[in-house]
């Protein structure tokens, strides 16, 4: 096994690529004694992060296994060893198994987090790393924990057995997909109880479903109104009786009191609504399951016959013109799927009377001939 060092932090993120000892001077990057051109790109690239390969990383760590212990300690040769500290050193990916140090993608578990910023205000639910080199931002709060299932070995599918699958039954192992010898419990037929408390279950949900559509096909808005108001009109008719004002002008001695009757307004059933109608946001989309399928298996010859479906071709169009063989349009008829044809026994006569006559005329000539030679 490779000797790692203990972490420290390094401001050269590059391995070294050339195959000279490590306590070489050439081993670690220098600017001293290059061109200009050099000198520019190795400037321009001092803050650019680049993760070393898994190759130079191992070529790396082996040639600082070969040293000796009192020049291991030495700075300049544990800054050649790639230790990840910030997030942008795992670039989008997870954690390195063959370093052998404390690593949290993504801040993903850092227990030093909290301490950074000062005791995490707001309950550590969500933190976000303010030095992060990128910009982005690091929340911790939808980290699932890790759940075991009866056996006691990690149960990775609680992501797909919650939120809206969780009222269902979800297929997520391998052991779903073989096949198991049923108990007598589990073949075992309904009881009565269990058999009506699901055929009201049944019946609760199909009225809720022919409700739903029933409704839709009523009236509603200003027609129920108008028909509720000519249905009660004269129910909700008031007869008011008032004495006028003397004083007031075109007061009229002859009728010192009057009588009012007051009826509902007439609502117009085809007027527009006026309100406005507004699009209800849509509900979440149910989570995903997993799509468990055998590996693939190779289809011998005769399988891919048997389920080679040929080409749709039309016999009224053909708008590009194709030139298509009678086998390809007889084909795609489906004529010579059919075994209910049968062949008539009259061609075999017919073929065998056309075989005789040609000989009888063939015999003929050959006579005719004969006899036109004699004379």
């Amino acid at each position: 096994s490779l000797y790692l060092p203990a972490p420290t932090r390094s401001g050269n993120r590059i391995g070294p690529s050339s195959k000279n000892p490590i306590g070489s001077s050439n081993a670690i990057v220098s600017t001293t004694g290059g061109s200009t051109a050099t000198t520019a790109a190795l400037t321009k690239n001092k803050n650019k992060n680049r993760v070393p390969s898994y190759a130079d990383r191992c070529d790396a760590a082996l040639r600082f296994s070969k040293l000796p212990a009192d020049q291991r300690k030495l700075p300049s040769n544990k800054k050649t060893m790639f230790v990840p500290r910030s997030t942008a050193d795992f670039d989008d990916g997870g954690s390195f198994p063959e370093i052998h140090v404390a690593q949290y993608p993504r801040h993903m578990g850092n227990p030093h987090l909290e301490k950074r910023h000062g005791g995490g205000g707001g309950g550590g639910g969500g933190s976000e790393s303010s030095n992060n080199p990128k910009g982005r931002a690091i929340i911790t709060k939808d980290v699932l924990s890790a759940t075991v299932d009866a056996t006691g070995k990690v149960s990775y599918d609680a992501i797909v057995t919650g939120g809206t699958n969780a009222d269902k039954k979800v297929y997520s192992k391998h052991s779903d997909l073989r096949g198991c010898q049923p108990s007598q419990e589990d073949i075992a037929l309904p009881t009565q109880d269990d058999a009506a408390s699901t055929a009201e279950r049944t019946q609760r949900a199909l009225s809720a479903l022919l409700s739903s559509k029933v409704a839709l096909d009523k009236p509603t808005g200003s027609a129920i109104v108008a028909a509720k108001d000519s249905a009660t009109v004269h129910e909700r008719t008031q007869f008011v009786r008032y004495t006028p004002n003397e004083n007031a002008p075109g007061y009229n001695p002859q009728a010192s009191q009057r009588v009012i009757r007051m009826v509902p307004a007439q609502i117009d059933p085809m007027q527009p609504p006026k309100h406005m109608h507004r699009k209800a946001p849509r509900g979440p989309a149910e989570d995903p399951v997993p799509v468990l399928h055998a590996p693939p298996e190779k289809l011998s010859k005769e399988e891919r016959e048997a389920w080679n479906v040929p080409a749709c071709i039309s016999n009224w169009k053909n708008t590009r013109g194709y030139t298509i063989p009678l086998d390809k349009r007889l084909a795609a008829d489906g004529r010579g799927l059919r075994d209910d044809a049968t062949i008539n026994s009259q061609f075999a006569v017919l073929s065998e009377s056309l075989y005789v006559a040609e000989r009888q005329a063939r015999e003929e000539v050959r006579t005719r001939a004969a006899v036109q030679k004699r004379l």
